[in-house]
């Protein structure tokens, strides 16, 4: 019926899977342990594989706050769910992710360099 490809348009997919690998990508470009990232899952997943120190961010997030940050790191489920919103979603949809976490033919987690990120910041997301 399509596989690990198509999975991810046709059902829920991610319980965790890869953020084990998303920490370990940092970990391996940061060897000072002085690198943030934030990510849906700061808390927990991530943050027990990452050397760096782990943020969450939420539904009450300021984009001045992400670029203040190291690296953000999306997970597919909130691709799927639209979490914490598609406001926040479409931020990353302006500029390409430093590195991808795929498992097979399934992505898991995209990892935003957020030194790359749009300097020009739309309106919508102004403060």
């Amino acid at each position: 019926l399509g596989g690990g490809r198509r999975a991810p348009n046709v059902m829920l997919v991610g319980w965790g899977e890869g953020l084990d690998e998303a920490a370990r990508y940092l970990n391996s470009i940061n060897l000072s342990n002085n690198i943030r990232a934030q990510s849906w899952y700061g808390e927990g997943c991530f943050s027990y594989f990452f050397n760096g120190v782990a943020d969450t961010y939420g539904s009450n997030f300021a984009y001045t706050n992400l670029k203040r940050k190291g690296y953000v790191v999306l997970y597919v489920s909130q691709w799927q769910r639209q979490l914490p919103s598609n406001k926040f979603l479409s931020i990353f949809a302006q500029f390409s992710p430093e590195h991808v976490i795929r498992i097979g033919d399934i992505e898991y987690a995209r990892i935003y360099n957020m030194q790359d990120a749009p300097l020009l910041v739309p309106q919508a997301f102004a403060e």
